[in-house]
């Protein structure tokens, strides 16, 4: 049976800090914090553990500002964060190596680091917010699952994935990035679904480097470079996503890029193969046709290459 440790403090028989919970824990222990702001910053190697609020705390809050380290650290462990508040100042707000991570209703923070930073292993996050961060979630070299959350208010990009990275992306909004929305690189290839990406001061979703993401049921809008761009060496799949009021053209596909993008996965062609276009041609670039462009120099969901040949509908 798992042992709880409480965290509280001035309350006898608890301990007064979270990180000398840590300290004492064996593993599978869950440490439960009582309501309270508690400047700290965690360390976990090599254990399996669980940290969330104690029974009817409505506020935890765990601030590691004024010392550059990471909020929450994990190497080589087992970490569950349930129902914390995670604010960092010159580190991410939680960054774990090599680790099993899993995140649920939790918010993080970092005035100049990573909301959150995965390296190698496995990550579960459901229902965080990153809200204030310079990079919103970076995964390289790990995959797990990223669903229902919430990134926004970052300074450069919302969500990286590389190195490898494969993580299943669902339900997801980005929002307010000083950069890309989601930036995809060095052989990357998540899988991104009903996922909604917004008010970017770069593209939306931009692939580079021998990457081969899976897109499908997106929305991207309202950014102020192209909706989706592919890199060359990048293939990839595009599957029913919708792209408005992005800069022209509303996805691009880079010389020597092979992604494929389909309109529709349930328009079944011969030997019930959906219909799809390999655009695989020299500097090949989508642009939105007049008929559907909202204001001049704008993109929206209608497709057409802008060297003349049809293109799919995305939408």
């Amino acid at each position: 049976m798992a042992r709880t440790i409480q965290v509280a403090p001035g309350r006898r028989g608890a301990y007064p800090a979270i990180g000398e919970a840590l300290s004492d824990a064996p593993d599978d222990a869950v440490i439960e914090v009582a309501e309270g702001v508690y400047r700290e910053a965690l360390y976990v190697v090599g254990k399996r553990l669980v940290i969330r609020p104690a029974e009817g705390a409505s506020s935890v809050v765990i601030d590691s500002d004024g010392v550059p380290h990471p909020t929450v650290s994990c190497r080589n462990g087992s970490l569950q964060l349930e129902g914390l508040t995670l604010k960092a100042g010159d580190g991410p707000a939680v960054s774990v190596e090599q680790t099993e991570l899993r995140m649920e209703r939790c918010t993080a923070s970092s005035r100049s680091g990573a909301g959150i930073s995965i390296s190698g292993g496995r990550c579960d996050l459901r229902k965080c917010t990153v809200d204030g961060a310079l990079y919103g979630v970076l995964v390289e070299d790990a995959d797990g699952s990223i669903t229902d959350c919430m990134i926004r208010n970052v300074a450069e990009d919302g969500l990286i994935a590389r190195i490898g990275a494969a993580p299943v992306v669902r339900a997801t909004t980005i929002t307010g990035c000083g950069n890309r929305g989601i930036y995809i690189y060095q052989f990357g290839k998540p899988t991104i679904e009903a996922c909604e990406v917004s008010n970017t001061g770069g593209p939306g979703i931009a692939v580079v480097y021998r990457c081969a993401p899976t897109l499908r049921r997106c929305k991207v809008h309202d950014t102020q470079g192209v909706g989706i761009s592919f890199g060359r060496g990048c293939e990839g799949l595009v599957e029913e996503c919708r792209v408005e009021n992005t800069a022209s053209p509303a996805i691009e596909v880079a010389e020597g890029a092979s992604p494929t993008i389909r309109e529709r996965a349930e328009d079944l062609g011969p030997a019930g193969t959906p219909p799809s276009t390999s655009c695989s041609q020299s500097s090949t670039r989508w642009s939105a046709s007049t008929a559907s462009r909202p204001r001049s120099g704008r993109s929206s969901t209608s497709f057409r290459s802008t060297s003349g040949g049809a293109a799919p509908a995305c939408r």
